[in-house]
């Protein structure tokens, strides 16, 4: 009884996986630059971005960009293998692409040949 109890506390302590990663987050005078993935309720891996400010007008003409990138869940171990990671896909996304590395995230997908859906809109 009393290792079944052991077992039990074992299982309520492990930590869980996470469902939602933060690759970037940076703010400057007049500029706003966010990445996150999140899944989806239907199990899909949601890549999101948004660049807001000076930098986006002066590579586009408009203050804002955002875009979304949809891996679908049947294609996550495909990214998984590619992370080298069995655990936690959220984890593994942040520990190599966080902060700077983010911009080689699309690149990273590509040369894996991870398919995804892309939508973006440049515009105020």
């Amino acid at each position: 009884m009393f290792n079944a109890f052991l077992a039990l506390l074992r299982r309520a302590l492990r930590p869980t996986a996470q469902t939602r990663a933060i690759l970037r987050d940076e703010r400057s005078e007049g500029n706003l630059r966010y990445l996150g993935a999140t899944y989806s309720s239907d199990g899909n891996l949601v890549i999101e971005g948004q660049d807001l400010g000076d930098a986006v007008e002066a590579a586009f003409g408009y203050r804002e960009y955002e875009w979304t990138w949809t891996i679908a869940r049947t294609d996550l171990p495909k990214l998984a293998a590619a992370l080298d990671t069995s655990a936690d896909l959220m984890a593994a996304l942040e520990s190599r692409f966080e902060g700077p590395a983010a911009a080689g995230l699309a690149a990273f997908l590509q040369e894996h040949r991870i398919p995804y859906e892309s939508w973006s809109r440049i515009g105020d």
